[in-house]
């Protein structure tokens, strides 16, 4: 089996093991500087005939902010790609190369048209804890993409004993819109599209920046709410969070004040019940399709002030056939329509004539 040139077969480094052919302390020059991105880096020898680079993750998973993961590729790109989360499918596709991906996990929910164009002949390799090895060995990948949730993939022993390489690509950690969208020029160096993964950012970058710079002047911040109780507990993102900050750039203020370090936390129903009743807007309300429905999940919530001013919106615009929803696969590669989005809403005199993308207003 022929891998695509990578010299080194992922290795948590804090454990201490992997293959390694070149060791990390030859990598001292720093080939790109992330600008939003605080998960990655990317470095090379001083050599400059070399054109192996040395991917390193940090942070790739949830719980552990000392879990750093890396990986030498020697610049020849990957050709045959196995992506675990839908948004490494949103991002391939933004990089001009989704025809190189020749597995997936529950191809069923995705909704990236080049993909779903060719979706028989990709094949579904399962998900995490449910893999079919011999489906995925079949397609012969090059690299797989993963994740990790609240440790390491439990993929990553069988894919040792097969010696097929993988990297943990962690855009769902970063706290920031444009530090998600970053991880482009990450995984641009796997499949040679550095170019345009810098193009790229350099575009939706200066969109984000120009849609804040319409609500600089704004008078007043609504106040916006988010998400739906599970049972007495109410998890909600701290303000230093993805949508939270998103909001704030969009002219809103978030309710929900907290200094607690972590991402999300659990707050009680009451105290919770208590901010949404004076929300100005309430987005993301769980699985709620329509304001009925709101009734039916939550029926304390039904004369929230928001739901009776018809003031809730949910990100489930773009819902697949198969359950999927495109929000979460492609939003990280689009943090500027998301905040153009969260505009339309928050302050809809900005941007008067603008549709709703991921978005939609429950009626």
């Amino acid at each position: 089996m022929k891998w695509f040139g990578l010299l080194l077969i992922i290795a948590v480094i804090t454990t201490g093991c992997g293959d390694t052919k070149k060791s990390d302390a030859e990598f001292t020059e720093t080939v790109y500087e992330p600008v939003h991105a605080v998960g990655f880096e990317i470095k090379a020898t001083p050599d400059p005939d070399d054109s192996s680079r040395l991917l390193v993750t940090r942070s790739a998973w949830q719980g552990d902010g000392a879990a750093r993961t890396s990986i030498v590729v020697d610049g020849t790109p990957a050709e045959r790609i196995v992506a675990m989360s839908s948004s490494h499918v949103a991002m391939l596709d933004a990089l001009g190369v989704s025809d190189r991906i020749v597995g997936v996990s529950g191809k069923g929910f995705l909704s990236t048209p080049s993909v779903v164009t060719r979706i028989d002949e990709i094949a579904d390799v399962g998900y995490d804890g449910n893999i079919d090895y011999e489906k995925l060995i079949s397609v012969r990948p090059d690299i797989i993409l993963l994740y990790g949730v609240n440790g390491a993939s439990s993929m990553e022993s069988k894919l040792r004993e097969l010696g097929i390489p993988f990297v943990y690509i962690g855009d769902y950690m970063e706290e920031t819109p444009l530090g998600k969208a970053e991880w482009l020029r990450f995984l641009a160096e796997i499949v040679g599209k550095q170019q345009l993964a810098d193009s790229l950012m350099s575009e939706v970058s200066q969109r984000y920046a120009d849609l804040v710079s319409l609500v600089s002047g704004v008078d007043r911040r609504p106040s916006v709410m988010l998400n739906m109780p599970v049972g007495d507990q109410w998890y909600l993102p701290t303000p230093g969070g993805y949508m939270p900050r998103m909001i704030n750039d969009a002219g809103g203020r978030y309710m929900f004040e907290s200094d607690d370090p972590r991402t999300s936390v659990p707050v009680d129903f009451e105290t919770a019940y208590s901010m949404l009743s004076g929300a100005d807007l309430w987005l993301n309300p769980g699985g709620a399709s329509d304001l009925t429905s709101i009734a039916v999940l939550a029926p304390k919530l039904a004369g929230m002030p928001a739901v009776a001013d018809g003031k809730v919106f949910n990100n489930n615009a773009r819902l697949t056939p198969g359950g999927g929803n495109d929000f979460w696969e492609s939003s990280a590669v689009h943090p500027d329509i998301v905040l153009a989005d969260l505009i339309s809403i928050i302050h809809p005199e900005l941007l008067p004539d603008r549709e709703l993308y991921y978005f939609r207003r429950l009626q």
